[in-house]
């Protein structure tokens, strides 16, 4: 047996610093305030990797998108990154509605209101859209969604997601979500497309 081979071999036990350098680690001095979510909003966030889904099947590239229910911007986002050349967002409550502004400063249009009376003002201004984005309070899913369909214009698709009981004679199930996408809500869910 050759003992050599667990003999160290001559290397020095230590090595002089030549030169040492500061890491220089930058900190924001403002840290974010979390969001606080109501129960009451009925605001269920669409998780990042659903919203992106749902705007890959939209095609909103280069056209004009309306998300009826803000809630914290994911919809919205996932719009922006998929090529919409702009985004109209409507939010009701007043701490989500700022938290979207504050997020998208002015590359969105952001409407503080009800939804269902935007809509109506819509229809007296005969203002359409050709791209809609939802994801509705799952209580009012069909008043939202006939709201919805309201603003969509000839030729408009429109991708939703809704609660998986949820059926409309113009709604084509695209994909069902998993059990885990909205655990808080105990809803099963899917995203749906509308065409005109």
């Amino acid at each position: 047996m050759n003992k050599s081979v667990y003999r160290r071999p001559d290397k020095p036990l230590k090595i002089a610093v030549r030169q040492r350098r500061e890491a220089k680690v930058e900190y924001s001095q403002v840290l974010p305030t979390p969001l606080m979510v109501d129960s009451l909003t009925e605001c269920h966030v669409t998780p990042p990797n659903i919203a992106s889904l749902m705007a890959e099947y939209l095609c909103c590239d280069g056209m004009e998108v309306l998300e009826p229910q803000g809630g914290t911007g994911s919809l919205v986002h996932a719009a922006l990154v998929n090529g919409a050349e702009s985004v109209v967002c409507v939010e009701r409550h007043a701490s989500l509605y700022n938290y979207i502004v504050e997020r998208f400063l002015q590359s969105v249009q952001s409407i503080n209101g009800c939804f269902l009376e935007f809509s109506e003002q819509c229809q007296r201004d005969r203002k359409r859209y050709s791209r809609i984005l939802t994801n509705p309070p799952f209580k009012a899913v069909k008043k939202h969604i006939a709201a919805s369909l309201d603003l969509l214009d000839s030729n408009g698709i429109m991708i939703a997601l809704v609660p998986i009981a949820f059926s409309h004679p113009l709604a084509s199930d695209l994909e069902l979500l998993p059990e885990t996408t909205f655990v808080h809500a105990k809803v099963r869910t899917k995203i749906v497309i509308f065409e005109k």
